[in-house]
């Protein structure tokens, strides 16, 4: 046999040198080349054919199972929440699930038609109805078998009766483990998909990007509507639109209204981000060990608010939204939601909810997870200095004529004191000063100072007199120029007495102040601290007032059990420094709470170059979410 063998080998290698040489002569293809290239790819397109017809058979089976077993969920829990008894046909000839009652709707489900169904609870495939009792059983119980028409591949469904307290106890037991591995099983399509929204430039502060804005809100749509609504659309509005999307369970049932927001700051200084800024890539950092996703965007807000996207396509998918869901994705948070205000007057009906839930805030760390209780409002202006009617000659008109740079700068300079207190009179009237007991609550917030300027890169910090870092950048009010410019920055000198000089300057501020009054008196101050030779102008850039949420409420309590759920450790309300005005706007014009649950980190650094979000908190975020419906439809409930 050896020898045969050797004989060919030597044979097949005398052969194919000689067709080598004519290739080498004639420079083409030669007849045997052809045929074998044929042969080898007519091989390996049966492999890949066999293969995809493989994977779609069971594709199709698992969807047909998911449809069959959602649709058994949705009506059983039905039975059980309502105490009524419900009933769900199949017709499993003509591949289709059909819901039809007073509180679930009118609903189709169609199954993949390319299978064969099979069940053991009657002979006639034709208008199999199935029977729920108020305690959530199935009547009788029975299989549903999913074959191919090879009947090679097969899926084998089982439903059971079941009692109430066995199905309450089972369901709470099993949600964990099921987040987690729908997680796990799903976890680069997250990734990916998340990568491909921040790599969308949605900056709202910069008209450039208006038709980047545009392509994010219609991204985020389809988002929606794959991830399981019932509609979403994007609404139009004076500036730039907000994303609607709703999942309607039932009318007996609690509605929570998620709100988030897909623009984004803007990326400069490009120089100081190590990647591109929309263009995101994972890297571990001392904080994120496993890996954080870098980009604008990425933590403030898109990637928390996708994680209730994805929070809400496993409870869709898995049968277990066990309340209605409303979404309010908008795309102006960033500069002060100039125009949400209007969609929400326009839309309060269809905005009507329960509750309102949050991902826009931070915690305090993995091993110490909090909720933001109390937000400062903003108001933010901008000064205009305007003192001769052009660019001066300073070596002609210095010392003669204000120089508005000048002044702006010796203006900006006596808005604090030398205890670092903003000297604007009545500033401090209605600001809550805090108990002893309150202040003690505090200083219980894990802080270290050192560990805090070591992150910051300074030496020391500064403080209003008598108060605490937590403090100064939660409870107190603060002013900070967020910008200045004038005059002539290009290469080279310019010796000049600029005609204008501008500086942005916002104010953080605490319940009770308001931010219209707060406006009122810092334009009053600026004015009057003016000299004679320049004009004033202050322009209003959005604002509204603080927030301040109470812990004793079920909202709070569900998001508190939810946290220590998934984190094993009870969350600490914590007041945070930022400001979300439309809160306070939503609580006035819906009448409803909002929950501020964030997973944030406040060192990944929103707003500034080098943005990140941990995958941790990105998936702890997604895991944690369906616990805060669970527990709050518990509530609601009682």
């Amino acid at each position: 046999m050896f020898f045969y063998l050797t004989k060919y080998k030597i044979l097949l290698y005398n052969y194919l040198k000689k067709e080598g040489d004519n290739i080498k002569k004639n420079k083409a293809f030669s007849t045997f080349e052809i045929i074998l290239s044929i042969l080898i790819f007519s091989f390996l397109m049966n492999i890949a054919f066999i293969k995809y017809r493989e994977f779609k058979e069971l594709r199709d089976i698992n969807e047909a199972k998911t449809k069959i077993t959602e649709a058994f969920y949705l009506v059983s829990t039905t039975s059980l929440k309502q105490k009524t008894k419900q009933k769900l046909q199949l017709d499993l000839s003509a591949k289709k699930i059909t819901i039809s009652n007073k509180s679930l709707k009118t609903q189709e489900i169609k199954l993949p038609k390319d299978l064969i169904y099979f069940h053991t609870y009657t002979s006639n495939l034709n208008n199999l109805e199935l029977s729920f009792t108020q305690n959530g059983n199935i009547a009788k119980s029975f299989s549903i078998y999913i074959f191919n028409r090879a009947k090679k591949v097969r899926y084998k469904i089982s439903f059971y009766g079941f009692d109430k307290s066995k199905f309450l106890k089972i369901n709470k037991l099993t949600i964990k483990m099921e987040i987690k591995n729908y997680i796990e099983q799903n976890k680069d399509r997250f990734l990916s998909e998340l990568f491909d929204l921040l790599r969308m430039p949605s900056v709202s502060a910069d008209p450039a990007y208006k038709p980047s804005i545009e392509a994010t809100a219609q991204w985020v749509k389809e988002a929606l509507e794959k991830a399981g609504c019932d509609t979403a659309q994007v609404c139009e509005t004076p500036g730039n639109p907000v994303v609607y999307g709703e999942k309607h369970v039932g009318d007996h049932l609690p509605t929570v209204l998620v709100y988030g927001h897909y623009d984004v700051q803007p990326a400069d200084p490009l120089e100081l981000w190590d990647t591109e800024p929309f263009e995101p890539v994972i890297k571990t950092t001392e904080l994120h060990p496993e890996g954080a996703i870098f980009a604008r965007g990425a933590c403030d807000d898109k990637g928390q608010m996708f994680m209730h996207v994805k929070a809400f396509e496993y409870m869709v998918k898995e049968g277990k939204l066990p309340c209605n869901i409303k979404f309010m994705i908008e795309g102006e948070e960033e500069v002060g939601s100039k125009n949400l205000g209007w969609f929400v007057e326009k839309n309060k009906e269809k905005l009507k909810n329960d509750i309102i839930l949050i991902s826009d805030t931070s915690i305090i760390g993995r091993e110490t997870p909090s909720i933001t209780t109390s937000l400062r409002g903003l108001s933010y202006l901008q000064v205009e200095v305007t003192g001769p009617n052009r660019d001066l000659h300073s070596g002609v008109y210095g010392g003669a004529v204000a120089n508005p740079v000048n002044i702006l700068a010796q203006m900006i300079a006596q808005l604090h004191d030398e205890h670092h207190r903003v000297t604007i009179p009545h500033f401090y009237d209605k600001v809550k000063e805090f108990s002893a007991e309150e202040r003690a609550l505090f200083a219980q917030i894990p802080f270290s100072l050192e560990e805090y300027k070591k992150d910051l890169g300074v030496k020391d910090v500064l403080l209003e007199d008598g108060y605490s870092v937590i403090e100064s950048s939660a409870i107190r009010p603060t002013l900070d120029v967020n910008g200045i410019w004038g005059g002539y920055i290009g290469e080279g000198a310019k010796t000049i007495i600029p005609s204008k000089a501008s500086a942005k300057i916002s104010m953080r501020l605490v319940p009770n102040q308001d931010n219209k009054e707060i406006e009122a008196l810092f334009t009053e101050h600026i004015q009057r601290i003016a000299p004679e030779g320049v004009t004033v102008k202050v322009t209003n850039l959005g604002g509204g007032p603080a927030y301040a949420m109470s812990i004793d409420n079920d909202a709070y309590r569900a998001a508190e059990k939810a946290m220590e759920k998934t984190f094993g450790k009870r969350p600490v309300p914590s007041p945070e420094g930022g400001s979300i005005p439309i809160v306070a706007l939503f609580e006035r014009e819906l009448g409803t709470k909002s929950i501020l649950m964030g997973f944030g980190f406040d060192s990944d650094l929103i707003h500034s170059p080098n943005e990140h979000y941990g995958l941790f908190n990105f998936f702890k975020g997604i895991e944690t979410i369906p616990y805060f419906y669970e527990y709050y439809v518990e509530a609601h409930k009682k």
